[in-house]
């Protein structure tokens, strides 16, 4: 069952995007409950891994990630690379490891 939200306008733009974050978060952990979050990269989720005999796992965009890093950290893309190859990709974080997409788009 699907729900839909409705955001309505306010001054307070911050908590509109707290509570907004709150509700992916929500219906991932609906779908993918157990799965590995990767903490402030809920905006890089593109998807789910569903396979048989396997348990749900959240896919993430390489891209997104990459391109969060260079705006948000002030990485140059090189930099952004090793950060992800190194920190995030290579970490080992248990059995429902994330999984990171390299589309078509970003070849």
């Amino acid at each position: 069952m699907f729900q839909f939200y409705f955001v309505h306008l306010t001054p307070n733009l911050s908590f509109i995007t707290f509570k907004i974050k709150n509700m992916k978060i929500e219906l991932i952990n609906e779908i993918a409950e157990g799965a590995i979050l990767l903490t402030g990269y809920e905006d890089c989720i593109v998807g789910f891994s569903e396979e048989f005999g396997a348990e749900t796992r959240v896919v993430y965009s390489k891209d997104k990630i990459i391109n969060k890093l260079v705006m948000e950290d002030n990485m140059s893309e090189e930099d952004a690379l090793e950060h992800f190859y190194y920190n995030i990709a290579g970490g080992h974080y248990g059995e429902r490891d994330p999984i990171f997409l390299t589309s078509f788009e970003d070849l």
